[in-house]
């Protein structure tokens, strides 16, 4: 076996690892209710990187900052360009009545809005754990991922385990019919 099938041939494996474990997250979470959830508070940090490329390396700078301290933080390490990416952070009351718990999750933008207090959206919860909840709606996104992980692994074993076609001297060779362009 050379170098490039061995290589195919683990690439292709961990692919269908990936998607093996993707499918049984999605069957694991398939059974989570749906339950109302409130944004009852919000925490806003930056993210701040710096990457610089060098003749045979990169070297990559990151920090987590609150983002009131970005300018005097670029000021402070003003030798580097820093990209900024804000991450937002929500406590949410998820469920109703008594069987209302407060869990932590991480927002997102939707659209050009910032998340704020008092938003109200459908998440899914644990039935086992209620303070571990996701965004409803994620199950397209995480079974495009298996089904892309599963095609790309499958792809990539056939490509190693494939048996070359003989080339039109071997098939001379061997006397196979067309193998010869002289005799057509």
């Amino acid at each position: 076996m050379t170098v490039s099938k061995i290589k195919l041939t683990m690439i292709g494996g961990f692919c269908l690892l990936v998607a093996f474990f993707c499918a049984k997250d999605i069957i694991a979470k398939s059974g989570w209710p749906q339950v109302p959830a409130e944004i009852t508070a919000v925490t806003v940090e930056c993210l701040m990187e710096s990457t610089q490329h060098r003749i045979v390396y990169k070297t990559v700078s990151s920090a987590s900052i609150p983002c009131e301290l970005v300018e005097a933080f670029k000021s402070v390490h003003a030798d580097k360009e820093w990209t900024v990416k804000q991450k937002f952070t929500g406590i949410l009351r998820a469920g109703a009545g008594a069987d209302a718990v407060e869990a932590t999750m991480d927002l997102n933008k939707s659209g050009g809005r910032e998340p704020q207090v008092g938003d109200k959206l459908v998440v899914v919860q644990n039935p086992a754990k209620a303070t571990q909840i996701e965004r409803a709606g994620m199950t397209g996104t995480r079974v495009m991922l298996a089904a892309g992980a599963a095609a790309l692994g499958a792809l990539l074993l056939f490509l190693a385990f494939r048996r070359p076609r003989p080339s039109s001297a071997n098939a001379a060779a061997a006397g196979l019919p067309g193998g010869n362009a002289a005799e057509r």
